[in-house]
């Protein structure tokens, strides 16, 4: 679902809010980012997916644009995504609130387990996030972290960032 300002009476039904929701969407996902989509090699779904990542791993426009670059190579080349923020969903929205095996979820949304993306948004991405997802910037980097200050590195290596070791591979972007 598209976020958005939203208008309803109040005693709409569930099913014309949800249909709200769901034109919105269809109307704003527009025939280019279909298009665009399909020449990448992925759905609409997809790309929702990759921009829901963008949307909690980011913070502006050209973090988002290497963190799409991020996620696009590691996919291509068949590598887990690793992304925090697949497991702050399942930690913080599901498990709290499912009964039984708790972890049954991991295998479909930890991008630390499975080598694909997870089965379906982790939250609802805006059109920044989305034109990143479509417009990934052209690296080789392959991982990505952020520090206190919220500057953000990207690499084409692994670089442990608690490590005091030479980050000469290592773009910052700071916000």
């Amino acid at each position: 679902m598209y976020p958005d300002t939203y208008e309803f009476y109040r005693l709409s039904k569930g099913q014309d809010v949800i249909g709200k929701f769901l034109r919105n969407t269809e109307n704003k996902i527009t025939k280019e980012d279909k298009l665009k989509a399909e020449s990448l090699g992925y759905t609409v779904d997809e790309i929702l997916t990759i921009a829901s990542l963008i949307e909690k791993e980011g913070k502006n426009t050209q973090t988002m644009a290497n963190i799409s670059s991020v996620i696009h190579n590691r996919l291509s080349k068949g590598m887990k995504l690793q992304l925090d923020a697949s497991i702050n969903y399942v930690e913080r929205y599901i498990k709290p609130n499912i009964d039984g095996d708790v972890n049954r979820y991991n295998a479909y949304y930890n991008t630390y387990k499975t080598k694909a993306l997870p089965a379906g948004p982790i939250c609802n991405p805006g059109r920044t996030a989305i034109n990143a997802a479509l417009n990934p910037a052209q690296t080789d980097y392959l991982f990505f972290y952020s520090d206190a200050e919220h500057k953000y590195y990207f690499s084409k290596e692994y670089v442990n960032p608690k490590a005091e070791t030479s980050r000469e591979n290592v773009t910052e972007i700071t916000p």
